[in-house]
């Protein structure tokens, strides 16, 4: 009886010690998740112009048309 005992004890210490090292690693996960997720916010781009050629930024090539569309023809 008394090994069976010690050995339930064990285990319960051993899943608490395992719940606990879970919930820290998550909350640093989340913690690395939340703080991109910050930054992103502070690197949007607001456009007020407009631009008649490509633009080059560091990353990627921008290239964007506009095309407008009537509904009744033009004589």
């Amino acid at each position: 009886m008394e090994g069976g005992r010690l050995l339930r004890n064990s285990q319960i210490i051993i899943l608490g010690i395992c719940i606990a090292v879970a919930t820290i690693v998550s909350s640093v996960i989340l913690s690395g998740g939340f703080l991109k997720v910050m930054k992103f916010t502070r690197e949007q781009i607001n456009v007020t112009g407009s631009a008649t050629k490509e633009i080059r930024s560091d990353y990627i090539v921008w290239i964007g048309s506009l095309c407008n569309f009537s509904q009744q023809w033009t004589q």
